[in-house]
């Protein structure tokens, strides 16, 4: 191995190590990585409507005629489904929820997204 003998080699050196790690960072996130980008899958709006006493949780997802999975994200409990419209668009509205979840945890396949409930803390 070659000693590093100027300012040029050591920041030739830097720069390799900075690609190397930003290449390893984004290998490990492909791979290991559950979450799912914006443009693939997003919860848009998770709000708890106190006066209808309606939860309701919308978001998109690239992925047409897909099944959308939401979870209370604190218990992991399955709160129902919704199915992605041709728009790209789902829906998924509870009408008195037993309870309700300061998070929601949404899936589709092994991606999820996690949102917290606006207005989670207030009643009627």
């Amino acid at each position: 191995m070659r000693r590093l003998t100027g300012n040029g080699d050591q920041e030739k050196a830097m720069e390799i190590m900075r690609r190397i790690v930003f290449a390893l960072a984004v290998g490990a996130a492909l791979f290991f990585g559950r979450g799912a980008t914006a443009a693939e899958f997003a919860v848009t709006e998770a709000n708890w409507k106190p006066e209808n006493l309606v939860l309701l949780v919308e978001g998109t997802a690239r992925q047409r005629d897909s099944v959308i999975l939401v979870r209370n994200a604190v218990t992991n409990a399955l709160l129902g489904s919704a199915a992605v419209r041709a728009d790209g668009k789902w829906m998924l509205k509870i009408r008195s929820p037993t309870s309700v979840p300061p998070r929601v945890r949404a899936e589709l396949g092994s991606k999820c997204v996690d949102c917290a409930v606006e207005g989670a803390g207030s009643t009627k």
